[in-house]
């Protein structure tokens, strides 16, 4: 545990530690996607609604997943299933039609066979936070059973 608290002294806020070794690195890149609320994506109240935001997380996983150099299709054709085992999602302030928001991904953790990313969407329009998301994804083959996160992913997006 020391050995880590060093780690995270000599790096700085921005690490990750690994869940299977405990072994601690610089965090890997943050991926950035935009995009602007639409109409049909608020509710009775106006905003958008919480339901959206989890259509806005999976959006910007699909693209950070794109910059690995492949999509969802390839890796199921390698009997690799990417899932969703928790969403922890905490909703900080509303954005409204005409809104611009930033979605900010980067990995927080990796373990074995998953790993979490902090997801966070910022409102551009106000300056705002909008929410702050952590998000369990795993790796499965075509029994439902885990597999290695793939090396692709684990270099591509910063944390090998």
């Amino acid at each position: 545990m020391k050995k880590n608290l060093e780690k995270l002294l000599k790096f700085g806020p921005l690490v990750f530690c690994r869940a299977d070794s405990g072994e601690c690195t610089k965090m890997a890149k943050e991926i950035k996607n935009r995009l602007t609320v639409r109409s049909y994506e608020v509710d009775i109240y106006g905003h958008v609604n919480n339901a959206t935001y989890l259509n806005y997380l999976e959006f910007a996983r699909v693209q950070a997943l794109q910059q690995t150099g492949k999509s969802f299709v390839e890796y199921v054709k390698e009997n690799i299933f990417i899932v969703i085992a928790q969403a922890n999602v905490t909703f900080r302030n509303p954005a409204f039609i005409g809104n611009e928001l930033e979605i900010v991904s980067s990995v927080a953790k990796v373990g074995r066979s998953s790993l979490v990313l902090q997801q966070d969407i910022f409102n551009r329009t106000t300056n705002k936070q909008s929410i702050a998301a952590e998000i369990t994804i795993v790796f499965l083959n075509e029994d439902e059973k885990p597999v290695p996160v793939p090396r692709q992913i684990q270099s591509q997006l910063g944390y090998e």
